[in-house]
């Protein structure tokens, strides 16, 4: 098991609640070339997420990409490392988001999306240090807790 190498420091933990009959928390746009991005969070338990039922972790808004791949691993302090590999069809300005149709939240924490080579981080304040900013929540509502370790919550799923 590998280690998220917190340090002992707690981590802001964003918790996306549904209110409507989804939640999305979203990124302002930004520009991607044709490529093969990363994304990743740490979760704090082990739950599938079901694109087909309308999870998308990550969604690029308004527009489809290619082949997925997704991972969980657990780490040994606990969270859960999600990755997910996108191939991006197009040059074009995408707007990143976290968008669940399933469960009635989803806690998580460090978004992060780079290019899958030798790639830069592309989101602003994806470890939500400075908050919210420059995040947003539709269809749904944001909390905020601090914590050094995960702590599991059972899955809500919806029908």
């Amino acid at each position: 098991m590998k280690n998220t190498n917190t340090g002992g420091k707690s981590l802001p933990i964003v918790i996306l609640h549904k209110t409507e009959g989804y939640a999305r928390l979203a990124h302002p746009q930004i520009e991607l070339q044709k490529d093969t991005y990363v994304f990743s969070c740490l979760l704090t338990d082990e739950r599938q997420f079901a694109p087909a039922a309308g999870d998308k972790v990550p969604e690029l808004w308004n527009t489809g990409f290619g082949t997925r791949k997704e991972t969980y691993e657990r780490q040994a302090d606990g969270w859960v490392r999600y990755s997910c590999l996108i191939d991006v069809e197009k040059d074009g300005t995408y707007e990143p988001m976290v968008s669940i149709y399933t469960f009635e939240e989803v806690r998580f924490a460090q978004l992060s999306l780079k290019r899958a080579v030798g790639g830069n981080e592309l989101l602003k304040n994806g470890s939500f240090e400075a908050g919210a900013t420059p995040w947003e929540a539709r269809g749904g509502t944001i909390e905020w807790i601090q914590k050094s370790r995960p702590t599991p919550q059972p899955p809500k799923a919806t029908n």
